[in-house]
């Protein structure tokens, strides 16, 4: 994908953002078999396909391993992957809104989830884990996102996504994996000179054509990376 259609696609995310920011009521969406809440401030599977998307495959690749996730939003991946019979799932956000959403959700299905509020894993101090993910922003901007709506689609200069991949191994048991939601629409060679790095082994798992947005035709690859340690 050219960097033109780059900034076309991030154009049209901020415009969506709008809209999304505007919603001041709770509704829910169907995502799979589960019926997910979304609240005022949380980013909304309503107009974005990737959610979905990743509720779909990231149990499938877990499996009965324990699992954390960074950026939980409404908890729908996360609920989906403890639906699927994970040991147990923890999770963090900086968006204290998805904080309550999540357990929200998870409480609706009568499953339970450790979340915290913070940036990826601080809140958790030294907590270790089999699989890590996180469905990264995927504009890297060059101006901190204006609110958490934002900051849930952009990263200023991928600052945090690179703490990720510095941080990650330090939480990842032996035989451990991190795994990165991510697409075309992302710096990819920018993400692949982060996992050499930082001491990864990078695979492609599952690679998919969808919509990048409901309410637009735009088609982009959605993917998942395994980030295996290394040294």
């Amino acid at each position: 994908m050219s960097l033109p259609s780059k900034t076309r696609l991030l154009a049209a995310a901020l415009r969506i953002m709008d809209t999304m920011a505007a919603d001041k009521k709770p509704y829910d969406v169907r995502i799979g078999k589960n019926r997910i809440r979304v609240m005022p401030r949380v980013f909304s599977p309503k107009y974005f396909t990737d959610t979905a998307f990743f509720a779909r495959h990231v149990p499938r690749i877990v499996g009965k391993r324990s699992f954390f996730e960074v950026g939980l939003g409404t908890g729908a991946i996360a609920l989906a992957v403890r639906q699927n019979g994970a040991r147990y799932v923890d999770g963090s956000d900086i968006n204290g809104a998805a904080i309550d959403n999540t357990i929200f959700n998870f409480g609706r299905h009568s499953h339970w989830i450790d979340v915290r509020q913070g940036s990826l894993f601080r809140p958790f101090g030294a907590a270790m884990y089999d699989v890590i993910f996180w469905n990264h922003p995927y504009h890297n901007v060059t101006e901190m996102p204006r609110g958490m709506i934002y900051r849930s689609g952009m990263d200023q200069r991928y600052v945090d996504l690179e703490s990720y991949f510095r941080l990650a191994k330090e939480h990842l048991n032996p035989g451990g994996f991190m795994l990165l939601g991510t697409s075309n629409i992302a710096r990819l060679r920018q993400i692949f000179a982060f996992g050499k790095k930082y001491g990864y082994e990078r695979e492609l798992l599952i690679r998919e054509t969808a919509k990048f947005a409901h309410r637009l035709r735009q088609q982009i690859d959605l993917r998942i990376y395994k980030f295996t340690p290394v040294n």
